[in-house]
């Protein structure tokens, strides 16, 4: 990553310490994709404290507040993207008659899917300044 990435993320004084700590984190050792991430990614989270491994890797108020919290961040892509999601899976399963508490697992799948990907979607909009409809 070059300099001025890493500068954005440090002079933006709207990001709080949360954030600049997820951004650094980023900046030095990549960040992940849908996929498996990268061994050098696996290897530099497995070397913080269990703390910082979870602020990097999950973001609970996305996980709690899924689409509004990405509504929040500036992510309306990435918002219709999950509420299309949800609406696709209520739909389907309803049609199929699949069981009630399958369904809510697939629910909770899917906010725990935004709760994962969110820190680094947002990292991309701020830093990178990639605004598309990838998730």
């Amino acid at each position: 990553m070059t300099d001025a990435n890493n500068n954005i993320s440090r002079l933006d004084s709207s990001l709080s310490d949360k954030w600049k700590f997820r951004f650094d984190f980023f900046d030095k050792h990549g960040v992940p994709g849908l996929g498996a991430p990268s061994p050098e990614f696996q290897a530099a989270i497995k070397q913080l404290h269990w703390k910082d491994r979870i602020k990097v890797g999950m973001n609970f108020y996305a996980f709690f507040f899924s689409f509004i919290y990405l509504l929040v961040l500036g992510l309306w892509r990435q918002a219709i993207l999950l509420v299309s999601a949800g609406l696709a899976l209520g739909f389907i399963g309803g049609m199929l008659g699949v069981p009630d508490s399958v369904m809510n697992g697939l629910g909770v799948g899917l906010t725990m899917a935004c709760g994962v990907r969110v820190n680094a979607l947002y990292y991309q909009k701020k830093v990178l300044g990639r605004e598309d409809w990838r998730v």
